[in-house]
């Protein structure tokens, strides 16, 4: 059967007028899960079962809290933001219902239409939609825990989140509470970004990269945004999973999931993903990103192994913290997302929290960067070596702030010598330039572009990582990536 969000949830026809026993029971219905979804979610004011102006909180409401809207700042915002967003970043129930047609996964966007429906007091259409759903979609335990409090106001009142859950054995706590976690991170998400947004980390994007993905690690969301004529647009978002522990990986075992910018390197072989040892962990496929990169190498980090990644066959997604430092993604969201990657050229930043700005900001942003880049370029073309020479950093300068990580590397980056670089022959041409900025303890820019000499071969994939130092931007690695 199909998952997509328009088929079959949204094209139903109506349901025919419900006897009077059955509204009765639809208003007993909403009168336990509608109300407390309102406060659940930070939803605005919903109409009570009798019509109050709002009804009473059920004990649902405890069970979950509003998460903040994608953050904007604002000046980038002026002009863009929804008028009527709920104080506080809330979300409204209109957001639930227009995720379904926006750029949420297809299972994403008919669970929360289902929530949506219950917010708005369409139970019959919920009901409907959530058994649609898990048949669907049987290992989707979210979906299914839905579907399963939905059943169970049918013959008493709602008493929390997972109510139907509460009568099973005390080792099923452990697995509500990682559902509820779940849910909340996938209706916070609900409100997407104002339409011409991107995130500050995209100072420029080729029109040679096809796709841009920005993971944001406080809403469990995975952005992909397709680079067109008319600049970067949201295409895809996903609800994602990362480390147990979090984010900002430092050492190998942390169980964090890495911060920053990074690629794809390739993707691992099915037959190892079926390995007994690796216990179908991983789930449909898996992509490795290039951690620990030159500049994690640098500040001293390690570990290896963090891929982006399905999950195992009998669930259908992962609890918001659940990993060993990967991200993961629902099977069916990780192929499709995987038809956007291209290898060593799609950029994947991970972020504790995305900031939103208009294109021109990000750019603003970044100003004296783009003035130091231009600066090298035009000497690299003119292949003079000495003024090459002021914008390459002595790597012993790049300490990590992290105290045990820098007395352990302070030998090897004793014997780190100043960054080498070859100069250009005359004439050379930076073309296809891509650029992010992330904020470490310092700011940091990751540049990837092709370069050609005249008389040269097929241009010659690169990619920098610079850094601001005193005031000074200057390249902490440079390394080629083979032929472009």
């Amino acid at each position: 059967m199909s998952d997509d969000a328009s088929t079959p949830d949204q094209g139903a026809a109506p349901a025919p007028a419900a006897p009077a026993a059955g509204r009765r029971r639809a208003a007993w219905l909403l009168a336990g899960l509608a109300a407390a979804a309102a406060l659940a979610f930070g939803l605005g004011r919903t109409p009570g079962p009798a019509g109050d102006a709002a009804a009473t909180p059920g004990p649902l409401a405890t069970a979950h809290a509003a998460a903040p809207a994608p953050t904007e700042t604002a000046a980038a915002a002026e002009g863009s933001a929804p008028a009527d967003r709920p104080p506080g970043g809330g979300i409204r129930p209109d957001d639930l219902l227009a995720a379904a047609a926006g750029t949420a996964s297809p299972t994403d966007a008919r669970l929360l239409r289902i929530y949506g429906l219950i917010a708005t007091g369409r139970a019959q259409e919920a009901l409907d939609a959530a058994a649609r759903l898990t048949a669907d979609y049987p290992q989707f335990g979210l979906a299914q825990l839905v579907y399963a409090d939905l059943l169970t106001t049918l013959t008493r009142p709602a008493e929390g989140f997972g109510a139907s859950a509460a009568a099973q054995r005390a080792e099923a706590a452990e697995r509500l509470k990682e559902l509820v976690a779940e849910a909340r991170a996938r209706v916070g998400s609900a409100q997407r970004p104002a339409a011409g947004l991107v995130p500050a980390q995209f100072v420029r994007i080729d029109p040679s990269v096809q796709h841009a993905v920005a993971v944001d690690v406080s809403r469990s969301r995975l952005y992909v945004f397709e680079n067109t004529p008319q600049g970067l647009v949201l295409k895809r978002d996903y609800y994602s999973s990362v480390g147990k522990l979090g984010m900002a990986k430092q050492v190998e075992g942390d169980l964090r999931t890495p911060l920053g910018v990074y690629f794809v390197t390739g993707r691992v072989p099915e037959a190892r993903l079926r390995q007994p040892a690796l216990k179908d962990l991983y789930g449909a496929a898996a992509l490795v990103l290039n951690y620990p990169n030159q500049y994690d190498q640098l500040r001293g980090r390690t570990g290896s192994g963090i891929w982006l990644h399905g999950v195992a066959s009998n669930l259908f997604s992962r609890a918001p913290l659940a990993t060993d430092g990967c991200v993961a993604l629902a099977n069916p969201d990780l192929l499709e997302m995987a038809t956007f990657i291209e290898r060593q050229e799609t950029p994947i930043l991970i972020a504790e929290r995305l900031e939103w700005v208009r294109p021109e900001a990000a750019q603003q942003r970044q100003a004296g960067f783009l003035r130091a880049f231009d600066a090298w370029k035009a000497a690299r073309s003119a292949a003079d070596a000495g003024a090459q020479q002021r914008f390459y950093a002595d790597q012993r300068t790049v300490v990590s702030t992290v105290p045990e990580i820098a007395a352990r590397s302070t030998e090897r980056q004793r014997a780190l010598m100043p960054v080498a670089f070859t100069p250009a022959a005359p004439n050379a041409s930076i073309d296809a330039v891509t650029v992010l900025a992330w904020r470490d303890d310092r700011d940091v820019v990751v540049v990837t572009f092709t370069e050609t000499t005249p008389g040269g071969n097929r241009p010659r994939l690169k990619r920098q990582y610079w850094l601001e130092q005193d005031g000074q931007w200057q390249v902490v690695f440079e390394g080629s990536l083979g032929q472009a």
